[in-house]
């Protein structure tokens, strides 16, 4: 395949930012004698703070990726005006153009010597929307809150920024990341229904776990799922099924819903998952968009430092099962062929709560059997035409 450029179709401009500058002239054929004085004199006395100064120091605080062209260097642009040319066997075929996506990842950095709008609150914050996209010319990966060196192709306009250079961090950036949006705080709803958290304002807070997944900064919805009983469990079973997950996976994945969320939960999190855990959930992290705070209830058994916590957000309830079979499977709920080895594996590898509560569990269950009853209900709502071996 060859690329011809077609110099014709370039844009005035978009190889070297040359406008007319506007305004009043100092060319004397172009104004009169006082005014040539006074912008002479300006120009000769006045100040300015940004002469000679070629790169700025500032901190990114977005990062994201694109699959549009972008500027980041010249020679990228003749890749959006080339015209490709592909050949066959034997012949060549009519020139077309053709329309690719190039992978790159833009950056949002924040330069308080330079920019006029206010300091983001968070990543989520709408006013990033209005900062320009600045691209990397360096190899090495730059996540938030990095210090960085930025250069413009022409200064005056702040053209074309481009980071040439990481100068340190990453830093934690005060209130960046639990800060509420735009004034605005979650408000508590009184007719959530009672589960193993209820939501609470996104204020910042010392005391809150640190979250592993940046939170979203609008206000989270809450939503049924389980509380469809049957009509969710043949949902969990058409996905599982799917991607290749066994009924026993798929049951735990209705049984662990029913147990935390049995009316449903927020942002499809029907599972009380925690998105300030170690370091997070591993690959099984992709399917989390986001997190949000809440306080953990009175129903929550494993061990914790904190009530305030962050909880994971899904984008769809599709995502919060995939999210679930993947890491029961990982888990070897597979093996859970009955209520109670789920029960053991969901104590052992799942919750982890302290031994002396471990025992009471234990020690209530076999007087009341309640727990395997709930499984054999679930695996039952999943596979109802199915005799249950549990």
């Amino acid at each position: 395949m060859t690329g011809k450029l077609n110099l014709k179709e370039l844009p005035f401009g978009i190889m070297n930012n040359i406008s007319d500058g506007g305004g009043p002239s100092t060319d004397r054929r172009r104004t009169d004698p006082l005014e040539f004085l006074r912008l002479s004199t300006e120009n000769a006395y006045g100040r300015d703070a940004l002469r000679n100064k070629e790169t700025f120091e500032g901190i990114v605080v977005s990062v994201r990726e694109i699959t549009f062209p972008s500027v980041r260097r010249k020679g990228d642009l003749f890749k959006e005006y080339t015209t490709n040319k592909a050949a066959t066997s034997g012949k060549s075929t009519s020139s077309e153009k053709t329309t690719v996506d190039y992978p790159s990842v833009v950056y949002k950095v924040f330069i308080p010597e330079l920019e006029p709008r206010p300091a983001p609150r968070g990543t989520g914050d709408p006013i990033l929307a209005t900062y320009p996209d600045v691209y990397s010319d360096i190899a090495s990966e730059i996540a938030v809150g990095n210090l960085v060196r930025v250069t413009y192709e022409d200064v005056e306009n702040l053209y074309n920024p481009r980071i040439i250079a990481i100068t340190g961090g990453p830093v934690q950036i005060e209130g960046f990341v639990e800060s509420a949006p735009l004034g605005e705080k979650v408000k508590t709803s009184t007719s959530v229904p009672a589960g193993n958290y209820e939501a609470a304002s996104p204020a910042p807070n010392p005391k809150r776990a640190k979250t592993n997944y940046l939170p979203i900064l609008e206000k989270s919805e809450f939503r049924p799922g389980p509380k469809d009983k049957k009509a969710f469990a043949q949902r969990v079973r058409k996905i599982g099924e799917a991607n290749g997950y066994n009924k026993w996976v798929i049951t735990s994945v209705v049984n662990v819903a029913r147990k935390e969320q049995p009316k449903g939960g927020r942002n499809y999190n029907y599972y009380g998952i925690m998105a300030d855990v170690g370091k997070g959930w591993g690959n099984a992290g992709k399917y989390i968009n986001g997190s949000w705070t809440g306080v953990e209830g009175k129903a929550g058994q494993g061990v914790r430092t904190t009530k305030e916590r962050y909880f994971a957000s899904f984008a769809t309830e599709e995502d919060g099962i995939k999210f679930m079979l993947q890491k029961l499977n990982e888990r070897d709920f597979d093996k859970a062929t009955d209520g109670d080895k789920f029960l053991k594996l969901y104590l052992d590898k799942w919750l982890s709560p302290t031994e002396e509560t471990k025992d009471k569990i234990y020690k209530k269950e076999k007087e009341t059997g309640y727990r395997k009853r709930q499984f054999n209900q679930s695996y039952s709502l999943a596979y109802p035409s199915s005799a249950s071996t549990a």
